[in-house]
Formats: structure tokens, C-alpha cells, sequence
């Protein structure tokens, strides 16, 4: 397939100067997405949040947020209770999220049962997170 890429490159265009793309020119970049990760699980210790296995978040308190981007796609999320002195619990995950490219999105880690949290994730049609959710 790379050979039939390289063969159409060169016979096109007939030195017009055109616009093809060469084999060795990188591919254009990924479409990011916008990510503001939020504690909103009152009942337990701050948490310590992953994003494939990336620590994106420590010690994040009730009502905290953390803003981030990461490519468009799949990405594994998981989240720890940050316990001092001890060992940190996992909580929610580690499970596959979906982003669109080109979207913001808020995404709220909240209390589900005793010892467990959900992920609510919130897609933001403008394009923008909103500094505060709830703010009044």
C-alpha cells in the first residue's frame, strides 16, 4: 500500500508544482478535545485522577476542577481516592471514554454508592467549558 502512496506521488502532476501531500511529510495533526475534570463526590477523601495511565489530577478536593486536552477518540479514565498515610483506593474505572473532536466537555466524577463513583460526562455545544458549573 506505502509503495502505491509513493508511486502516485511521483507521476502526479507533471511538475506543476502541485499541492500532493509526500511521503514524508507528517501526517496533519490529531483534532484535541477539551476536558474539565471535576470532583463533585462529596462523601469521601480528594481524589487522584488517570487519563491512559497518565496521573492528570492529585488531591483534588470536592468541587475542584482540573482542565486538560487530549486527542479526540477512546481514552481510559480511572480515578483513586487520594488517602494520606494509606493506600489509595480505586473508585471509578478504569473504563473507556468516547470524546468527539473538536468538543469541550465537562466531565463530573459523583458519588454513586458507598465506596463507588460514576462519570457523567457532559458534552458543551458552544465549544466552551464553563468556568464554574452551578455558579449562581
Amino acid at each position: 500500500m506505502l509503495l502505491g502512496f509513493a508511486g502516485l506521488g511521483a507521476c502526479g502532476g507533471g511538475g506543476d508544482g502541485g499541492s500532493s501531500q509526500s511521503a514524508s511529510e507528517p501526517p496533519p495533526p490529531a483534532a484535541t478535545v477539551g476536558l474539565r475534570l471535576i470532583n463533585a463526590g462529596w462523601t469521601e477523601a480528594p481524589l487522584d485522577v488517570l487519563v491512559d495511565g497518565k496521573t492528570v489530577a492529585t488531591n483534588l478536593d470536592f468541587g475542584q476542577a482540573v482542565q486538560l486536552s487530549v486527542a479526540a477518540g477512546s481514552h481510559q479514565v480511572r480515578a483513586y481516592w487520594d488517602v494520606p498515610g494509606g493506600s489509595n483506593s480505586s473508585v471509578y474505572g478504569p473504563a473507556d471514554v468516547s470524546f468527539d473532536a473538536n468538543t469541550s466537555y465537562a466531565v463530573a466524577l459523583e458519588d454513586a454508592s458507598p465506596g463507588e463513583m460514576s462519570l457523567d460526562v457532559l458534552p458543551q455545544p458552544s465549544g466552551a467549558v464553563p468556568a464554574q458549573l452551578g455558579a449562581q
